[in-house]
């Protein structure tokens, strides 16, 4: 697999526009050979709470959802009802 596979965290390096990312900073300046030198994932603190899984597949009664298939806010709706599961403030979601 290629090491940007699976689940892991978009930092804000992520997000540009033009040759510029988050905060204004230059692809120029601050791509380096060896990845991002600013804003980079390695740069967020450790998030330790409540992980909560929302299974929109499952809700749908299915293993899987079809490639192309685009989650709509009622369907994570519908999935944490059928989980019985409510969102607080602080919960880290994976999809």
């Amino acid at each position: 697999f290629y090491t940007h596979m699976g689940t892991h965290i978009d930092a804000l390096n992520h997000f540009g526009l033009n040759g510029r990312i988050y905060n204004g900073f230059s692809a120029e300046e601050h791509l380096g050979d060896r990845g991002w030198k600013r804003t980079g994932a390695e740069k967020i603190p450790p998030i330790i709470a409540r992980g909560v899984l929302i299974d929109v597949a499952g809700a749908k009664g299915r293993s899987v959802l079809d490639d192309s298939y685009g989650i709509t806010r009622a369907d994570l709706e519908a999935a944490l009802r059928k989980q019985e599961i409510e969102l607080q403030p602080g919960d880290v979601v994976l999809i």
